[in-house]
């Protein structure tokens, strides 16, 4: 991916990927979105992601990838 378009794509964190009737999306917390700004956000269907997990390409848009969501903190969002 280009460093320009990189640079300009909205950060994603504490985020899990999810398996829905659409592909493989991601859940996660939302900065800079164009769209929806600074939130929680189920992202469109994953298209490509980097290997090394800085970043994923959506059919909608790029996104840079922060932290994923630790598991023992998602097995404690759902027991609530």
């Amino acid at each position: 991916m280009s460093p320009t378009l990189l640079a300009e794509a909205p950060l994603l964190e504490d985020w899990v990927p999810t398996v829905t009737a659409l592909g493989v999306q991601l859940v996660g917390r939302v900065s800079d979105h164009p769209l929806r700004g600074d939130t929680v956000i189920v992202t469109s269907p994953v298209w490509f992601a980097d290997p090394d997990g800085t970043w994923a390409r959506t059919l909608s848009r790029s996104y840079r990838l922060g932290p994923p969501l630790r598991r023992d903190d998602a097995l404690r969002a759902t027991r609530n």
